[in-house]
């Protein structure tokens, strides 16, 4: 019986993020491991919920981001 972890090492970890950021990806590709559950493995294309691409939600985390922080973003 094969064990599922449902941890990575810190190089694991991290290895998605640096996927993402030195390949070249199509625009607004979302990647992530590719691990039961999105928890762990592999780079991979990932799971996008449907409020993750709310513009109005988008718009009320930038507002809050910058309050909490601030910071203002001049986009």
């Amino acid at each position: 019986m094969i064990e599922t972890v449902a941890y990575m090492s810190a190089n694991q970890g991290a290895f998605s993020s640096l996927f993402a950021a030195t390949e070249d990806l199509e625009n607004f590709a979302y990647i992530g491991p590719d691990g039961k559950g999105e928890i762990n493995g592999y780079p991979a294309p990932a799971f996008i919920a449907p409020y993750a691409l709310d513009p109005k939600i988008g718009a009320l985390l930038w507002e809050y981001a910058e309050k909490e922080t601030g910071v203002r973003f001049g986009f």
